[in-house]
């Protein structure tokens, strides 16, 4: 919104409720999000108020994002914001369950999770990044909620599961064999595909097994260092062990 010094001391709604307005005017979204700042949260502008009016004006959703960042102390609790503001405002209350859907929580990228859940018979909803209002709004219709990394899933499936239902899938990240064997087991347990899960597993073991040894010899005797998220850490510390390679740290 462009807030310059003046709107520091006299506050910003009015610029706040015409950037509403401008982006309705140009693009007839089905829902506008507003992330707050260390400014807005300073001078304790009315964000909520502000959207209210302008949801009540718009007849779509307008849904405030409290994710000043010294609210806390971790980046994570910028997704959590994020997703409770999906949860409140998005996610259908009363839902019409949809047996064969699965809600994958990932970061923006390519979707390799469609082919290998269609192999147990699932359909995924890719949720957040590569989203519409549509999808975010299906997922308490889930019949399961999975990640890839704990840190960016985890309150939204926890919130999935107490408010809607959704089983939460408790296994390992998927990354390296005994994790995503683990992973799909325990998704084929609660979505009731068992046998197709084992069958697609012995399948991809023997697909596989040939390369996998060419690069067990390629990289023997080299060490690894990993240094990202935590979550995925440990999930990436697995891939390289599994790999033959040794990780100092």
């Amino acid at each position: 919104t462009n807030l310059q010094e003046n709107d520091m001391v006299f506050g910003g709604l009015e610029k706040l409720e015409q950037s509403i307005q401008d982006a309705w005017d140009r693009h007839h979204p089905k829902a506008i999000f507003i992330s707050t700042s260390c400014s807005t949260g300073i001078i304790g502008d009315d964000v909520d108020g502000a959207a209210n009016k302008m949801e009540a004006k718009l007849k779509i959703p307008v849904i405030p994002l409290h994710c000043e960042g010294f609210k806390s102390k971790h980046w994570s609790t910028g997704f959590d914001a994020t997703q409770h503001g999906i949860l409140r405002q998005i996610v259908r209350r009363q839902p019409r369950k949809q047996e064969d859907l699965v809600n994958v929580i990932c970061l923006w990228g390519s979707d390799v999770f469609t082919p290998m859940l269609a192999e147990l018979g699932l359909r995924v909803n890719y949720v957040v990044d590569l989203a519409t209002v549509d999808d975010l709004a299906q997922l308490s219709e889930a019949a399961a909620t999975v990640g890839f990394c704990y840190t960016l899933s985890s309150y939204l499936g926890a919130a999935l599961e107490q408010e809607f239902g959704v089983p939460e899938i408790k296994a390992p990240e998927p990354y390296g064999f005994a994790a995503t064997d683990a992973w799909l087991r325990e998704l084929a347990r609660v979505t009731h595909r068992e046998a197709k899960a084992e069958a697609y597993i012995a399948r991809e073991h023997a697909r596989v097994a040939p390369r996998l040894a060419e690069l067990r010899a390629l990289l023997k005797g080299k060490k690894g260092y990993v240094a990202t998220g935590s979550a995925y850490s440990h999930g990436l510390i697995a891939v390289l062990r599994e790999l033959g390679i040794e990780v100092e740290g």
